[in-house]
């Protein structure tokens, strides 16, 4: 069995050969002979394999079928769970001996999820070297196989390169965590399904860090911001979520998230309300009248220049303008997330009674 990428609308010779197309989508699938394994909005992926991440749908599809008749692995895109959903099948005894490091490294890639320093360690290596590629301007097809290669030596314990990297990325989140756990930043579970991040003035202006939450998507370990998307998720990963950032003259920033796998199809986490999928891939509406009624009720009672945004759609990289999913709610003024004059206790009471 070979790899191929592909994001065109045309194969030679596709039509003899019998296809796995994992993560990512395509026109070109014959359900009549290939397999669709897959996470993405909308899927074919069958029942049995279904699983929150593309490459645990590859885990769960090599257990049960040992055949390995298929041609060709294909996949569509450059990332994380893109380049492991495509190892897995194409290498299933090592991939089944370090199922529990590459399985939770997809969860880190596609989701911003926590992971332990043994997976830590294994992702920010395999971030490196999609990235090392594309500064060598290697094509998407040598990018998948250097990255099969790296991933291969890997697990037979060879020298790499990015050890300090990933000692100082791992030393940079906890950092953070340190914040946490001695409530310098205040973490408050308001229920369930809501949790609150409270950083003040006192604490964002001794950090180098930013403090207002910035999107993004498998980068690796986010050493950027004082409350990185990791520990936002290490024990709220199913929650959503409100950070508050304190300014020098006691107003207020405000993000509020939903879980960050909400773009893709995932079969065991909670789904709030209101997310409906759409025919387009990995397009989302939000559709939450009672959101609607409390943004429109804030918009009322602020004294602040600017106004409360509510996301009616998202995909996996883009919410609100100026803000980016996992954000659907913020106070903005011309595309800039801006302080606000509410006071925190009214904007986590209002939400706590529609989240």
């Amino acid at each position: 069995m070979k790899f191929l990428f592909n994001n065109k609308d045309t194969i030679q010779d596709i039509d003899d050969k019998k296809c796995i197309f994992v993560d990512g989508t395509s026109t070109l699938i014959d359900y009549d002979k290939d397999l669709e394994l897959s996470h993405w909005i909308p899927n074919q992926t069958p029942k049995q394999y279904k699983a929150d991440t593309s490459t645990q749908v590859c885990f769960n599809f090599i257990k049960d079928d040992k055949s390995n008749n298929y041609d060709l692995v294909i996949n569509n895109h450059v990332d994380a769970d893109g380049i492991l959903s495509a190892y897995v099948i194409l290498y299933p005894e090592i991939s089944l001996k370090y199922e529990s490091i590459i399985a939770k490294a997809t969860l880190m890639g596609d989701f911003s999820a926590y992971g332990d320093y043994d997976v830590a360690h294994f992702y920010i290596h395999l971030v490196e070297w999609i990235k090392n590629s594309r500064e060598l301007k290697f094509n998407n097809q040598a990018i998948f196989e250097k990255c099969f290669e790296h991933i291969n030596k890997y697990f037979h314990n060879e020298y790499f390169p990015f050890d300090t990297l990933v000692k100082d990325s791992y030393a940079s989140l906890n950092e953070s965590s340190d914040l946490l756990d001695s409530k310098q930043i205040i973490r408050t579970l308001i229920h369930d399904t809501f949790t609150t991040f409270y950083i003040p003035y006192s604490v964002s202006i001794k950090s180098n860090k930013q403090a207002i939450y910035k999107a993004g998507f498998d980068f690796g370990l986010d050493t950027r911001q004082l409350l990185p998307m990791q520990l936002l998720n290490q024990h709220d990963f199913e929650r959503q979520k409100l950070i508050i950032v304190e300014t020098i003259d006691n107003q207020y920033y405000y993000d509020l998230l939903l879980p960050d796998y909400l773009w893709a199809e995932t079969s065991t986490l909670y789904r709030p309300k209101g997310v409906q999928s759409t025919d387009s891939t990995n397009i989302h509406i939000f559709n939450r009248p009672d959101l609607t009624k409390l943004c429109n009720d804030l918009n009322q009672l602020e004294k602040n220049e600017g106004r409360w945004v509510l996301a009616d759609t998202f995909h996996p990289f883009a919410s609100i303008k100026g803000r980016g999913f996992p954000v659907v709610l913020s106070f903005m003024l011309d595309d800039q997330v801006t302080p606000s004059s509410i006071h925190p206790s009214e904007i986590t009471q209002s939400l706590a009674k529609v989240l």
